[in-house]
């Protein structure tokens, strides 16, 4: 298990460093002689005023006035103390006193020492804040060790203190230890048992309704995902989003259903700037406000001026943890399940950078979707697609829009005939089909989307229906297919089926999009051959669209043959292939491998 003691070294122990307590180890050597300590965690006062005095001194004069001492001179003893008590020199040298008397008694505890920078002696703000940080690194380091906190060594402020920060871990397993005089080893103290009532109902209270808050702060800025989660996770009175002037979290009012918002401009790169203004801002809520933190978004100094602020007004921090699919409460450790994201459009409203849905990507609105042997050709299709993989070019040419632009129908297609080795096709202007393929024929009376359908649209509508299955089993959300987004100037309610007008067509077409409940998932259907290309394109798309932890998927009909190619999606960190007969299946693999982790309801 290992026991770790955690304590301020005091005056007592530097003058015992010095030899200026007769026979005395000091408060601290004394505690490590005591007891089989693994570890110890030394917090050093530091005062600007004091190193100020100092600061031309080196270790050789240190070293020389200490040696002139009389050590039967009580004033000289007491100005030297004044004089260096609480630097840099000081820490030095006790710490090389203390590691040497270690050694000599035989005490192998592993020290880590913390200067600590403090206005003055009782700055409480100061000494709460070292302490509950300290405690909160050790017990993550050594969540299994007994942590003895030492209330003896520094001032009164800092053993209160100590007791403080001891209430804010009820699960780690902890005691308080003083020693009554210099030569005897520490005693467990116990806290006033009214206290401890108190703050067991304290504890209880949070767990019973910890989703429920009067004021929630979001860390806001590149990524909107995260604040989005909060929202959802949370029900809270007030969501506040801490940002910058480089971004603004419009995008999600209209998640908010009705409650408060607001914003706090900061600095992100200077936490000190974000603890102030949080903690400014929260002077106009009321003292018994219960205040959360999800400090997931932003920059990394945004996450330590966040935490410091809701550690002075005791909030409660979480952060989501997208690997495990859990938000985790940092002051209990306690991870619960993200609440289920079951639409896509969610993301594309606030990664797509004021993009408007131009196709929703419905199935039964696919035109013509249901007309009779569509799934029948399919389905032939999908059994033998080399047959027909062979002459997507020359079928693209055929129908091509811009080359053909003057025999364009009022239907958006371009009437073609096209006969090759093994195929026969032809749409009239009314749209009329034949197609034979390898002795094969099906006719359609009106089919205006044929030429997308041939050239590689059936093997979308393939690929989802044999995906089908897994939005019935709940594995995933919200399947959607040719799913697009516009600038609102290019939205006219067009679909992607029945017109190739450039001046109509989507911004982003996205084959097949889905969710598992927590991530976007994109699917880039090649019917053909696959290039670096396409593995680049896929890439892009995800990185623009899927925020954290979005998934892009390369479904191919056959095997890439290029060792480039393969090497690329390899070594991708967002992308992978399927390819083959078992598409569906390979897809349900991915995502039980990304799912892995995941703390299930």
């Amino acid at each position: 298990m290992g026991k770790i003691l955690l304590t301020w070294y005091g005056i007592t122990d530097f003058r015992s460093s010095l030899d200026f307590e007769r026979g005395g180890t000091g408060p601290v050597l004394g505690a490590l002689m005591s007891d089989d300590y693994s570890d110890v965690v030394i917090l050093g006062c530091g005062l600007d005023e004091s190193q100020k005095a100092v600061s031309c001194i080196g270790k050789d004069q240190f070293a020389g006035e200490l040696g002139g001492i009389d050590k039967t001179d009580f004033k000289q003893m007491a100005d030297f103390v004044h004089k260096y008590a609480n630097t840099t020199l000081a820490h030095e040298h006790y710490l090389e006193w203390l590691k040497k008397s270690m050694q000599e008694v035989g005490c192998g505890t592993r020290i880590q020492f913390c200067p600590i920078k403090l206005k003055k002696l009782n700055d409480t703000d100061g000494i709460y804040e070292a302490a509950n940080t300290a405690m909160g690194l050790v017990s993550r380091e050594h969540p299994d060790a007994l942590i003895s906190l030492f209330l003896s060594p520094g001032t009164p402020v800092m053993a209160f203190v100590w007791a403080l920060v001891s209430l804010n871990y009820p699960r780690i397993k902890k005691r308080l230890i003083s020693s009554s005089q210099p030569n005897k080893n520490p005693e467990s103290i116990l806290l006033p048992e009214e206290w401890m009532e108190w703050n067991g109902r304290q504890n209880r209270h949070a767990e019973e309704s910890s989703e429920d808050y009067d004021v929630c702060f979001h860390l806001f800025g590149d990524q909107r995902l995260p604040s989005y989660w909060g929202i959802k996770q949370f029900n809270s009175k007030k969501h506040v989003f801490v940002t910058s002037k480089s971004y603004r979290p419009h995008e999600l009012k209209p998640f908010l259903q009705g409650t408060e918002y607001a914003a706090i401009n900061v600095d992100p790169y200077n936490p000190e700037d974000v603890r102030t203004r949080i903690i400014k801002w929260l002077k106009s809520v009321p003292n018994n406000a219960r205040v959360a933190f999800n400090l997931t978004g932003g920059t990394k100094l945004m996450y330590a001026g966040a935490l410091s602020a809701c550690r002075k007004i005791n909030g409660t921090p979480f952060y989501f943890n997208i690997k495990a699919n859990s938000v985790v409460n940092l002051l209990t450790f306690k991870a619960e399940p993200i609440k289920r994201i079951t639409s896509i459009e969610p993301f594309f409203a606030l990664n797509g950078r004021n993009l408007k849905i131009s196709n929703r990507g419905i199935w039964y609105e696919v035109p013509d979707i249901n007309i009779p042997g569509r799934r029948e050709l399919m389905k032939f299709l999908s059994i033998r697609p080399w047959i027909i993989a062979k002459h997507y070019q020359e079928l693209a040419q055929a129908s091509d829009v811009k080359k053909h632009r003057a025999q364009v129908t009022h239907e958006g297609f371009v009437p073609f005939s096209l006969q090759v080795s093994g195929l026969k096709t032809s749409i009239d202007a009314t749209g009329r089909v034949q197609l034979q393929l390898k002795g094969n024929n099906f006719e359609f009376d009106h089919f205006p989307g044929y030429a997308k359908f041939i050239t590689g649209g059936w093997f979308e509508e393939w690929l989802y229906s044999s995906m089908k299955h897994l939005v019935d089993a709940g594995i995933i959300f919200d399947l959607r297919i040719n799913f697009e987004v516009s600038f609102d100037a290019l939205v006219k309610h067009q679909s992607s089926f029945s017109s190739n007008n450039t001046e109509e067509k989507s911004f982003q077409e996205l084959d097949l999009t889905f969710t598992d409940g927590s991530r976007l998932y994109i699917i880039e259907c090649k019917a053909g051959k696959v290039t670096s290309e396409h593995v680049m394109k896929i890439e892009n798309i995800v990185e623009k669209y899927g925020g954290v932890g979005g998934r892009g998927i390369l479904a191919a009909c056959f095997e890439p043959d290029d060792a480039a190619v393969r090497k690329r999606i390899q070594e991708s960190r967002t992308c992978k292939l399927v390819f083959g007969n078992t598409m569906a299946k390979q897809i349900e693999e991915i995502i039980k491998a990304d799912r892995r982790d995941y703390i299930q309801p």
